[in-house]
Order: structure tokens, then sequence, then C-alpha cells
């Protein structure tokens, strides 16, 4: 809670630093106050408040603080969206403004029914079970694979069958955890024993899971394979296993209300033009899920070294104001990777 609130304050200022004349930041800000009110608006009225809520999750691949300014896949997405919004707007015009509410995966489209956000956006997959409750776009990715992630000491899965009675780790209100509850079905009609579907959160990610596959405090996870592949470039004891998925051919994107079909046509519109094959959609694809020079590994020797350096301040200091050290240790590797010259 205290990191989505600094996150939601910081959404809140980007914007705003943007606008050039007073009116319009006065404007906008008075907007940007009011943006956890009920509202299920459709496009046309959207536009009218000239505000856009997005409903997203904090994690270090789609949405994160780098050097103190936002990135990620879907926020540099998100981003060109906006500026779709605003096509044929004048700088001098009021403008329409996207504020991004950090929320826990499970939130997402139980907040977007109720009206606490405009659109979900966090590689979400359209899954049977989420397209009962929201309205799925057109997909910036598809043909999208889940697959089995190891630690390299795990033996004996050779088939997907052989998950039967293990645990399994993965993201709370995930697609992962609805795909295993299916395979679960099929074991309990087979008459197998069923998969222990440990499901984590609320502040943890895929890639946070993935850490704990790797230094050993999990087994097993399952992961979107193109993130799984990415991740693997740092974290070396993990090992994918594409020739065992439990389940293949996603797509993913986006979720709005469904009564809001103007907007859903809108963002369909935008994300055909720009999904993955299209120009911007395999830049920013590249930039995120093939390059792996812009992640750090907070697991390596060199993160580790400088921990034990300041781990005496992070103790001092949790016990003071009453924070976890370890979360200290974590927003401060996050921030500046524990370089205290740095400046915000």
């Amino acid at each position: 809670m205290f990191l989505n609130s600094i996150f939601v304050v910081l959404a809140f200022l980007f914007p705003l630093a943007a606008t050039q004349q007073e009116t319009i930041e006065e404007t906008e800000a008075e907007m940007l106050g009011r943006p956890l009110n009920i509202r299920t608006d459709d496009l046309d009225k959207i536009l009218q408040g000239r505000l856009i809520r997005v409903l997203v999750t904090y994690n270090r691949t789609n949405f994160f603080l780098r050097d103190g300014k936002l990135n990620g896949f879907e926020y540099e997405l998100l981003k060109e969206y906006e500026k779709a919004l605003n096509k044929g707007r004048s700088r001098k015009e009021f403008r329409t403004t996207m504020v991004f509410l950090p929320v826990s995966r499970d939130q997402l489209i139980p907040f977007l029914k109720e009206g606490k956000g405009d659109i979900a956006a966090a590689s979400l997959t359209g899954t049977e079970a989420r397209q009962k409750e929201a309205a799925f776009s057109e997909p910036y990715l598809t043909k999208v694979s889940e697959i089995l992630v190891l630690n390299k000491s795990v033996k004996g899965i050779n088939t997907i069958e052989d998950l039967a009675g293990r645990k399994v780790y993965v993201m709370k209100g995930s697609s992962y955890q609805e795909h295993l509850g299916d395979l679960n079905k099929r074991f309990e009609r087979e008459g197998k024993p069923l998969i222990e579907i440990v499901g984590l959160g609320h502040h943890l990610e895929t890639e946070d899971i993935l850490e704990l596959v790797n230094s050993g405090a999990a087994d097993v996870t399952v992961t979107d394979e193109y993130l799984a592949e990415l991740w693997s470039t740092v974290l070396p004891d993990i090992v994918l296993r594409k020739d065992l998925a439990i389940k293949t051919g996603n797509s993913i994107g986006w979720y709005v209300r469904k009564n809001n079909p103007k907007l859903l046509a809108d963002v369909t519109a935008f994300l055909k033009k720009n999904r993955k094959g299209s120009l911007l959609g395999n830049i920013l694809f590249k930039r995120y899920y093939q390059n792996e020079e812009w992640i750090k590994n907070p697991l390596s020797a060199q993160a580790n070294t400088q921990m034990a350096q300041f781990s005496s301040l992070f103790r001092k200091y949790g016990e003071k104001y009453k924070f976890d050290p370890l979360i200290l240790a974590a927003i401060a590797f996050q921030e500046s990777g524990f370089d205290h010259r740095k400046r915000s």
C-alpha cells in the first residue's frame, strides 16, 4: 500500500510537469485530484473530462521506476495511446491526461468493473473467466505459451502429468492460476493427485516468483515463455521447460468494461495498428523483452556485497520507522542500485 501511494502520487506529477500554461496546469491539477471517483463513463464522456484512469501492476518489466522515471512495455504503449487520444489537439488546448493507478493483480478486473479505472493493462491474458467479467481488446501479443520454470535442482518432471501432487507457485489472480485450476479438473477426472497451487500475492509479480525459483525457495512456477526467456539471462539457476506448457496460443491485451463499447472500439483500433508485428510494437517488444542490458539481478554477488555495506542502516531505520529492513533494501536497490550518489 505504501508503494502504491507513492506511484499514484508520481503518476499525478508526471503529466503536470509536461503542461505549459498556468491555466492548463490548474485545471489538470483539479482533474487529477479525483482519479479514484467511481465512474463508468464511455469514451465520449472520458474525453470531455480529459482524464483516463489506467489500472496497472507495479513490476520490473511492464511498469516500473528507473532513474526516477516511469518505464516499461505497458507504460510506453499506454503513453502512445494517450498521444493518439490527443491527436489533432494543439499544445495550447486542454489535453486528455492518463493517470496510472497501481493495484494488486487480483484487484485489476474487480476495480475496473467497479468504476475505479477505465482500462486494466498489466500483461493480461485473455482468459475465459476474465472475459465473463470484462471486455478484452484486440491483443498486442498472440500465440503465447505458459511454460513450466524449474529450479535447476528439481528432478522428475518430464511430463505435465508429473505435476500431480506437487506444489506450483504462481501469482494470485493470474491466468497461470486459472489454467492450473483447469489442469486440476482434468487430474481429478483421471483420479490423479491434484497440484497444490500456491497463489502468491499481493505484492509479488512473475519476476519476483522467478527469483524465488532461482534461489531455491520455490521449486516450480509457470510463466509466459517470452518473459521467462528474458529473465533467464540474469537468473542462472532457473530451467525453462518450453516442452511443458500448461496452455498455448494465449493472447495478451487490455480490458475495459463491457458497457463501454466506444472505448473498447478505440482501444482495439489502436492496438490493431500497434501490436507486435507493427513498427511500434516491434520496437517496444525488442526494447523490453529481447534486450536484457537494462535488467539488474538483485541476487548478484555485487548487489549482495553492496547490501551488506548498508544492512546496519536498513535495520536501524527499519526499526525506527516500523518498516521491514528487507523492504527498505528492495526499495533502495530499485531506486538507485545501492548507489547513494544518485539524485532523483
